[in-house]
Order: structure tokens, then C-alpha cells, then sequence
């Protein structure tokens, strides 16, 4: 049975100009712990080998390696955010137009789902249960990247990202729709009195 969450309230605690963002740039959300198994370090040197001024890369979240993360990137500081733990992420989610999750390992996770429910297109390494959650019968909700890491993993997060700023990045509205009943909080709950009620 899958967790399911409830459908986030309109949430605009943040807005893009709080954090310096234009509305026209192309801003991509990782939303996770601060280590290594997160691909942090990956998704960072792919934007930054992407060279684009219009994409602006927000992490959020804390752990052991941001303090080494944001020394390295400091001086791309218009470009990579570093923004430490953040309660309101439905807001961040909200403001993006991407959401990245370029992990190593995953079970279930809970920052897919709530993009899911914010019409968002995800980037993901197909580890756990990404899959379940980006593609059902009726499409997909992002893009499945192979589960790499160092150069082979910044080599497929440059050519996903790519691929979304030429258009070329589809996702299936339908697909959506189908995902938010699946990961619905009433969906989980009725699977459980079912479970139950055949125990």
C-alpha cells in the first residue's frame, strides 16, 4: 500500500522575486538531504556546464555536505542557491518549473508526490519507487534517468535539462490526474480498510 498525502493547499509564502528569481528563468528544484547519495554534487555540475543564465538550480534542505557544497559553488551564487531547511516547500514547488531528484537510492518520496500535485515535471534516477510515481496507464509525469552517478549522471541530467529547455521534455496531463488518485490520502485509506476488512 503507498503512502498518499492530501492535496496541498494554495501556498505562495515564497515568490520567485523573494529570491531574486525573473519570471521568465527556468528554475529547478532539488528538494532533499544535503549528502552525496542525493546527487547534489551532479545536479550542481551539470547546471553549471550547462551555462545557461536563465536556469536557476534552488536546493533545499540541510546535511553533512553543505557546508562543502556551497564553498564550491559560492562563486555561482546567481545561479545555484543553497537554501537549508525550508518548511515551506509546497511554496518552492510551486515557483519551479522542474523538480529534481537525481538520488543514488529512494524508497517512496514524498517531495515527488507533492509535485505530482502541483502539475510539475520531475527529473528522477529510477531508484525505489520513482517509477510508480512518474509513470502510470496513462502516461508519464517526468522523466526516468538511468540511476548513475558522477560523469555518467551529470552527462544525463545535461541532456534531460537540455531536452526540457528545447520543448522536447513531454509530460501526460492525463498521467497526472492518475498519479494524484494513486498517492491521494483518501486512496490510501481505502486501500487499508480493504486490506483489513480481508484479514
Amino acid at each position: 500500500i503507498y503512502n498518499g498525502i492530501p492535496a496541498p493547499p494554495p501556498n505562495l509564502k515564497i515568490r520567485r522575486q523573494n529570491l531574486e528569481i525573473d519570471k521568465d528563468d527556468i528554475v529547478i528544484l532539488c528538494a532533499s538531504r544535503a549528502s552525496k547519495l542525493k546527487g547534489w554534487y551532479e545536479l550542481s555540475e551539470a547546471v553549471v556546464k550547462l551555462k545557461n543564465p536563465k536556469i536557476k538550480l534552488l536546493f533545499a534542505g540541510e546535511g553533512e555536505i553543505l557546508d562543502d557544497i556551497k564553498n564550491k559553488y559560492s562563486k555561482f551564487g546567481s545561479t545555484i542557491k543553497f537554501l537549508g531547511f525550508q518548511k515551506e516547500i509546497n511554496s518552492l514547488i510551486s515557483i519551479s518549473d522542474i523538480i529534481c531528484l537525481p538520488s543514488y537510492t529512494e524508497a517512496l518520496p514524498t517531495i515527488l508526490i507533492e509535485s505530482i500535485f502541483h502539475n510539475k515535471p520531475v527529473i528522477a534516477t529510477n531508484v525505489g519507487e520513482t517509477a510508480s510515481i512518474l509513470e502510470n496507464k496513462l502516461g508519464k509525469c517526468g522523466v526516468l534517468i538511468n540511476a548513475n552517478k558522477g560523469e555518467e549522471l551529470i552527462k544525463d541530467l545535461i541532456n534531460t535539462i537540455n531536452s526540457f529547455m528545447l520543448d522536447k521534455f513531454t509530460s501526460d496531463k492525463e498521467a497526472f490526474e492518475e498519479a494524484k488518485e494513486l498517492f491521494s490520502s483518501k486512496k490510501m485509506t481505502q486501500n487499508y480498510l480493504n486490506y483489513f476488512s480481508e484479514s
